[in-house]
């Protein structure tokens, strides 16, 4: 990750729920407590809280960063496909069903939300590039 990069999670603030996986994914790798605050709270993390969070693996410079990226993919472009490909299978495999399932229910949970008072609220607040208020809600 580049230095000056941040990441979001601003679903909470869209009155909708977590993506791709990310209510599986993040608990495992930082922690059920920080997973929730980061999904819930919409704020901001910082190159460095993404690394302590075990987000990424490394930040790099904003100046080189392609060159830093480059470095890490030349070296596992010069090791066989095969046993990266079968590494990456057994690492991942054992979750992949119910990653499949989550990702799933994440989405009815979206579609389901999508267009409730606060979805609305949100959208409306972005339109007219304000916060927005759930206080009534």
């Amino acid at each position: 990750m580049a230095e000056s990069a941040r990441l979001r999670a601003p679903f909470s603030e869209l009155g909708l729920v977590a993506e791709a996986g990310s209510t599986v994914t993040f608990p495992a790798l930082m922690g059920r407590q920080r997973a929730m605050w980061f999904l819930m709270s919409s704020e901001w993390m910082s190159a460095t809280e993404c690394k302590a969070a075990g987000l990424v693996l490394d930040i790099y410079p904003d100046d080189g960063f392609l060159d830093n990226v480059h470095q890490q993919a030349a070296k596992l472009a010069a090791l066989p496909r095969e046993s990266l490909a079968e590494a990456k299978r057994l690492i991942t495999g054992p979750g992949r069903e119910h990653l499949k399932v989550v990702i799933e229910t994440e989405n009815a949970t979206i579609r389901r939300l999508q267009g409730r008072p606060a979805n609305r609220e949100a959208v409306t607040a972005f339109r007219e590039k304000r916060k927005p208020d759930f206080s009534t809600l």
